[in-house]
């Protein structure tokens, strides 16, 4: 029987375990070499070299033996070894490059020369990427300011709109219903006389009246933020805050093992949209029983997360499949009336009816760009500490990725000088 190593290294097509100084430093370490570094038990080793035989002969995808690999270990490796490893992978996936040129490939004059006026603007106010997607062809693409295509950049609340996705593809599956109350499966909810009547669709469109906790707060494991207490009635207003998407990911899992499935929701997230749009994100934050965080924490390069734009764009198809439909992606994009410029974790930029909107602290800091003429009315927006960005537009085939350095300066407010209007004004400009 082949030992564990010896296992690997044939899943690997030969991959050496035995190298000299001058290849280490000219080779990133594999994954059978970065679980040697772990201390492994006899029963470990035994488990992973199962692991890696029953994968061999699979008749599966790429992205498909990852996951079985990270799902696999998940349940092999201790706490400490998950890090340790989780540590060795990272290092492996930073890559040296260089940034990539301004790239104009398609459109008129004064398109091009927009799109290099919005570059300098982004570039200017810290930016590290800047892509554009028009017709399902990148028209623009630059990466300033230590940026490259291949850096994974921390999306912060950008992550928060893969939850709206989430939802409406497990209602795809007969997992839950949007409209559904959250007590029907987070039962201990049924005792509070205001969470109890909460739906599935009132949290995720932050209209739930659950207590969000201070701005700038540590996002709440999911068992903290379960027990969170409630402020407003249901759909009494909008709050913005990281404990609804928690308990979203509580419940999610909740509805995945009463079907039998033994997933995370960041697994469900992999196999149900990002695998099949080629979304491979670099990192995303965990709490510390392992549980992802849903309103933050992802990480994903520019062309990653212009793939979700696109996917979007195309009414839910990625290269003539369906990933979801059309119909469920439409109900991510219906505001509120406690915030119509809100839907199921997307911002919307919609005319601003009633001035009061503004009295919501993050409206007025990111729904600006609706102030610019020709802006398109079906513009919608993934937004992150920062000013990460990604703009879609069905109508005009449109995706814009932006992202900046700034995260941790914002969170502890220190606000950009970065605006949206002036980003997106020469592109939309009339004349």
């Amino acid at each position: 029987m082949l030992n564990v190593w010896a296992t690997i290294a044939l899943f690997a097509i030969g991959t050496p375990f035995t190298i000299s100084a001058e290849e280490s430093e000219a080779r990133q370490p594999t994954v059978g070499e970065n679980l040697r570094k772990l201390d492994l038990s006899a029963k470990q080793e035994e488990e992973i070299r199962e692991l890696f035989s029953s994968l061999r002969n699979q008749d599966i995808t790429r992205r498909q033996r990852q996951r079985e690999i990270r799902q696999g270990l998940a349940k092999i490796l201790t706490r400490q070894q998950k890090i340790a490893y989780r540590n060795s992978q990272k290092q492996r996936s930073q890559k040296k490059s260089e940034p990539v040129e301004p790239v104009v490939s398609i459109g008129d004059e004064a398109t091009q020369a927009a799109y290099l006026e919005m570059a300098e603007y982004s570039e200017k106010n810290k930016g590290i990427s800047m892509l554009i997607i028009r017709d399902g062809e990148v028209v623009f693409e630059h990466y300033p300011n230590g940026g490259s295509s291949d850096r994974a950049h921390e999306l912060a609340s950008g992550t928060k709109s893969f939850s709206g996705l989430m939802a409406v593809a497990a209602q795809e599956d007969g997992l839950l219903d949007l409209d559904e109350k959250v007590s029907d499966t987070i039962e201990e909810w049924k005792s509070d006389p205001r969470k109890k009547e909460i739906t599935v669709k009132q949290l995720l469109t932050l209209t739930s009246g659950i207590d969000v906790g201070r701005p700038g707060t540590r996002v709440p494991d999911y068992t903290s933020a379960v027990s969170r207490g409630s402020k407003y009635e249901p759909g009494e207003r909008f709050e913005y805050g990281s404990a609804p998407f928690q308990v979203f990911g509580e419940l999610l899992q909740r509805k995945l093992k009463a079907d039998g499935r033994e997933q995370s929701a960041l697994e469900y997230l992999d196999e149900r949209i990002l695998e099949p749009c080629g979304i491979d994100y670099a990192r995303w934050r965990k709490d510390k029983f392992g549980n992802p965080h849903l309103p933050s924490g992802a990480a994903l390069t520019a062309r990653d997360w212009a793939k979700l734009g696109q996917m979007i764009v195309d009414n839910g198809k990625v290269d003539g499949k369906r990933v979801l439909k059309k119909k469920s992606i439409n109900l991510c994009f219906k505001g509120t009336e406690q915030n119509p410029l809100y839907g199921l974790t997307w911002w919307l930029y919609r005319p601003v009816a009633d001035e009061s909107i503004l009295e919501i602290p993050q409206v007025a800091q990111n729904i600006d760009a609706e102030k610019v003429p020709g802006t398109p009315n079906d513009l919608v927006m993934a937004a992150g500490a920062g000013k990460q960005r990604l703009f879609i537009s069905r109508k005009e085939k449109l995706v814009i990725v932006r992202q900046a350095e700034g995260i941790a300066a914002s969170l502890v407010g220190q606000r950009p000088n970065y605006k949206d209007a002036e980003f997106l004004g020469p592109l939309f400009k009339e004349g």
